[in-house]
């Protein structure tokens, strides 16, 4: 297990408020150049509304960690996000969203033809491997077992885990990004 503390996390000023990068694969990537496989970030907005990158040939999850989001894709469809609704989007659709000024969102941004998913656990339960490395996200501390041991799990940490645990107590959910 790896854990990515909150103060090494890579903060950057955006159009409409602050990006933190949680994550980067491979590491060192860069996120303007679009030559990484997934990248996982939060971001903050200051206004109530937003248009998004383009990201061709990426997929995108997003979802609420505060405040809530509207979705709306030019010719497809919208939908209102709560707090930790998560939507799967390709990245080439011309995204527009309405936020609340609070709003504080989650991003999971993988290059197309990934093996990849998003899960949110809103309860204890065994979380299995699978051959995925495990990256595992929550605004609020919680407890797992690894290895038969149980250990307090920072707010705010990113954890990469590569075996199967067990979330023992948590009290918001947690997010888990899979890849392999």
């Amino acid at each position: 297990m790896r854990e990515i503390k909150k103060t090494d996390f890579k903060v950057t000023e955006w159009s409409g408020g602050k990006t933190t990068e949680l994550y980067i694969l491979p590491e060192g990537a860069d996120f303007s150049k679009r030559d990484f496989d997934f990248r996982i970030s939060s971001a903050s907005f200051t206004g109530t509304s937003s248009n998004f990158s383009d990201f061709y040939g990426y997929q995108r999850y997003i979802l609420p960690l505060q405040g809530f989001i509207d979705v709306k894709y030019e010719g497809l469809y919208d939908r209102h996000l709560e707090v930790f609704e998560a939507e799967y989007f390709d990245g080439r659709w011309k995204t527009y969203s309405e936020n609340s000024l609070d709003t504080l969102d989650y991003n999971f941004i993988v290059r197309n033809g990934s093996n990849a998913t998003m899960e949110i656990v809103r309860e204890a339960k065994e979380v299995k491997a699978d051959g995925y490395k495990l990256y595992v996200f929550s605004p609020q501390a919680y407890k797992a077992e690894l290895n038969g041991e149980v250990k307090e799990m920072n707010a705010w940490s990113l954890y990469i885990i590569e075996e199967d645990f067990k979330i023992t107590d948590l009290k918001k959910p947690i997010i888990i990004c899979k890849y392999k």
